[in-house]
């Protein structure tokens, strides 16, 4: 009977023993799957993990379909050469076209076709640099002068070429404030230089202060408000002993020309600008004495003076 007795003792434990195991086997699945379920929500956005890496996927792949073709250089997307070298080579030849009328060329045209070709090597745009919107802001600036200032004219006023000066300039410069630098470093910046930043930034070198003077002369002219005649922008040549920049100034077409400045024309104007940009970027030192910067480049390659590089 004692056997007997031992024997179902052994059973139900081993009964008891295995029904926790199974209850405590259950417990375990349960838990992990709550725990699972719980990593698979982000605090209390309510949002599954899984949803999340899903909608990272698709914009990494839609911002992958979108740059597809693109070109990439330290970090920053580039077009395709064949994308931006057109706009490239139509700005080129229509700066050529420009240059070739000599004095009667459109010089704010001529400017822009300058700022296109290089925002379009430099930034390998996918899209032209909006040179009709420049145009159009220059168009503003004329029709406003004509609407608030020579409106309120007299007509013996706006036959007086001297007047009608005066009262360009206090538009161009006081109340439009554009001027020239005031160090003479910044005089060689390619950032006062290129038109469309002179024209927004309203600071720029004399060169392009005179395009602007220029192109604004002659499209007030092309609407009849210049009855005064013709107006001549000037510059000065002869700095001396201050090199500080000066902005152009107009004169009436008969009158002498003052000592030490010369008389601006489109194709001038352009010139100065393409010298300034050339000197902008030239790798070596180059001095105010001097026109070019190729003789020290030479002298720094034969002869290892150590003005910028020592080859």
């Amino acid at each position: 009977s004692s056997v007997v007795v031992a024997a179902a003792a052994a059973a139900m434990r081993a009964r008891r023993g295995g029904g926790f195991r199974v209850v405590k086997a259950a417990a375990g699945a349960d838990a992990d799957a709550d725990a699972e379920e719980e990593d698979k929500f982000l605090g209390r956005k309510g949002k599954r993990t899984g949803d999340e890496v899903s909608k990272y996927a698709e914009k990494e792949a839609e911002t992958l379909r979108a740059g597809a073709g693109m070109q990439y250089e330290f970090g920053k997307p580039q077009a395709p050469q064949e994308t931006w070298e057109p706009f490239a080579r139509e700005a080129r030849v229509g700066l050529v076209r420009e240059y070739a009328k000599g004095a009667g060329a459109d010089v704010v045209a001529a400017s822009l076709h300058i700022c296109v070709e290089d925002d379009a090597y430099e930034s390998r745009t996918s899209v032209c640099l909006p040179r009709e919107a420049y145009i159009k802001r220059m168009d503003k600036l004329v029709n406003e002068f004509m609407q608030r200032d020579m409106s309120y004219m007299s007509e013996e006023d706006k036959l007086d070429g001297d007047k009608v000066i005066a009262a360009v300039e206090r538009y161009l410069f006081e109340e439009q404030q554009y001027r020239p630098p005031t160090g003479w470093r910044e005089a060689f910046s390619p950032y006062r230089t290129y038109f469309h930043n002179v024209i927004a930034q309203k600071v720029g070198i004399p060169a392009t202060l005179a395009a602007i003077y220029i192109g604004f002369l002659e499209r007030l002219k092309a609407k009849g408000g210049l009855a005064c005649g013709d107006v001549s922008v000037l510059l000065r040549v002869r700095r001396g002993a201050d090199p500080t920049p000066r902005r152009p100034w107009g004169i009436k077409a008969g009158d002498a020309v003052p000592e030490g400045s010369v008389v601006c024309t489109s194709d001038m104007v352009v010139r100065q600008q393409l010298m300034a940009l050339k000197r902008a970027f030239w790798p070596w030192e180059w001095d105010d004495s001097r026109d070019s910067g190729f003789l020290l480049a030479v002298e720094s390659a034969a002869y290892g003076k150590d003005d910028r590089m020592n080859t």
